[in-house]
This record gives C-alpha cells, sequence and structure tokens, in this order.
C-alpha cells in the first residue's frame, strides 16, 4: 500500500472539502505545491495511502484541534 503526502481541504469543522495529492514519479517542479484555501477553509497535509484517497472525505473527517485525520464513527 503506498502512502503519498496529501492536501485535505476542510472547513472549521473538519469536514472534508477536497483533496489533493502529487503522484509518485512526478516531475520534479511539480513536487512544490503551495496549496490555497478560500475563505473559512483550512489545509491539513497528511501521509495518505493512495488506495484511500477517493473515499477519504466519506471515511475521514479532520480533527482541528489536533490537526489530524480521523475515522468517522461506521454509522455516521
Amino acid at each position: 500500500m503506498a502512502t503519498v503526502k496529501a492536501h485535505i481541504w476542510h472547513d472549521s469543522r473538519g469536514k472534508i472539502l477536497a483533496v489533493g495529492y502529487i503522484p509518485p514519479g512526478a516531475l520534479n517542479h511539480l513536487r512544490s505545491v503551495v496549496p490555497v484555501a478560500r475563505k473559512n477553509q483550512l489545509v491539513l497535509k497528511a501521509d495518505v495511502s493512495q488506495e484511500s484517497l477517493a473515499s477519504l472525505h466519506s471515511t475521514h473527517r479532520v480533527d482541528v484541534k489536533k490537526k489530524s485525520l480521523v475515522a468517522k464513527p461506521k454509522n455516521s
């Protein structure tokens, strides 16, 4: 399972709005990115398994105070 550095855009409650990452093997000039958030949005940088990127918004949320990803309860 490959791990990538992902930028995770979220709101002040921790709801994931978007996820971006640089794929392994990208050209070196693409490896330096600056994520830009809109007003009332934040960006978290985290190591995430590449396989979980597509469903991250439905399986996780951001703990804003701890600045980390947390799994959503199975029932939500």
